[in-house]
């Protein structure tokens, strides 16, 4: 038996090898064809923001797929009562310039802010 590389599960012979590529083949023909889209994070996920000094979380609850974009929508995740209520929908390119995957990312990014201030 050998580890297969592409799945990490054990090939126990040609039939199951000759399955993982041609699962991969599917893969590259969906790309190929325009039918596969990698998401910048999945549904639950939690992504943080910085606003007026401080950072906040907020919760992925849906991504939107068009054409030329793609759209998440973020509620705020915190504890924080005055903000409950609080949701935005960012586009793609804002992770990594309004929104961060990490707290430290954000805080990272809002003191370089402070400090051009």
């Amino acid at each position: 038996m050998s580890k297969d590389k592409l799945t990490g599960k054990y090939c126990r012979g040609v039939f199951e090898a000759t399955a993982c590529v041609e699962k991969l083949a599917e893969y590259e023909n969906a790309d190929e064809g325009g039918l596969l889209v990698r998401l910048p994070c999945k549904v639950g996920d939690t992504l943080f923001c910085f606003s007026r000094g401080k950072v906040y979380p907020f919760k992925a609850r849906c991504i939107r797929i068009y054409k030329k974009r793609i759209e998440i929508e973020l509620w705020y995740a915190g504890d924080e009562e005055n903000y409950k209520f609080w949701h935005i929908t960012i586009v793609e390119q804002d992770i990594g310039y309004k929104f961060f995957f990490t707290r430290e990312e954000a805080e990272k990014a809002l003191k370089e802010m402070e400090k051009k201030a």
